[in-house]
């Protein structure tokens, strides 16, 4: 194979099938992280790596992520009987991908997740990758599906260490926000920002939020009301 400048293959041994394949991965010099969204969604310069993070067996189906941590014994009893057998024909996406294969990808490591039955903050950090993709489509019917589905799960999941659920918490917030349901949205953040044991990296991150929110809100308003029309 002639190298390619922008893909490597990664080498992958299935942990269903235990076939072998390769995947391509970004390379690390064709791609950098230029801003990032209010919900840690990453925009990036050059190609977009969140497009290759879950490698999917092209011979049985299997979908994996490196944050799923139910890839053995029993739980592959339960992923064969309640995902496998239901696949009907594995798909190749082991090469260049388009967003829509993304999706897919995402989709069916979320499946295989469920059949595990995988805690609920991986299934929610699933729904939200999923949220994103859809994002960059500009397909805001599915990406508001999704960011509800992890709002959801963020709902019913914890951290082992404080960061983590800080970072839970403020997600619950900050999809609440942008699913339009204000008063939970309000609820979270002021949790945030009254908690006294809070980092400071998430009182500033909430506080500034918040009030961006609030400006926007006000500033829609009075336009609104002095009949401005926005071009």
């Amino acid at each position: 194979m002639a190298f390619n400048i922008y893909y490597y293959e990664s080498s992958v041994d299935c942990k269903f099938c235990k076939k072998h394949f390769t995947t391509y991965k970004v390379r690390p010099n064709r791609f950098k992280v230029i801003e990032e969204q209010t919900d840690f969604m990453p925009i990036y310069e050059g190609l977009n790596p969140l497009l290759y993070e879950v490698a999917v067996c092209p011979h049985c189906g299997y979908a994996y992520h490196k944050s799923m941590t139910r890839t053995y014994g029993p739980f592959m009893l339960l992923i064969d009987e309640l995902y496998i057998k239901e696949l009907q024909k594995p798909i190749n996406i082991c090469k260049e991908r388009t967003i829509d294969d993304a999706i897919a990808s995402y989709k069916l490591s979320y499946l295989v997740s469920r059949a595990s039955m995988e805690e609920p903050l991986l299934m929610g950090n699933f729904a939200l990758k999923i949220a994103w993709l859809y994002r960059l489509k500009n397909e805001v019917e599915s990406e508001m599906h999704y960011l509800y589905s992890a709002r959801d799960f963020y709902s019913k999941s914890f951290a082992s260490n404080q960061e983590g659920e800080e970072r839970i918490q403020y997600l619950y917030a900050e999809l609440s926000l942008r699913i339009g349901d204000i008063a939970e949205a309000k609820k979270g953040f002021s949790r945030l920002i009254s908690n006294r044991n809070v980092s400071n990296k998430y009182r500033k991150l909430t506080s500034k939020r918040w009030e961006n929110y609030k400006y926007d809100e006000h500033t829609i308003n009075k336009n609104e009301s002095s009949g401005e029309i926005i071009n």
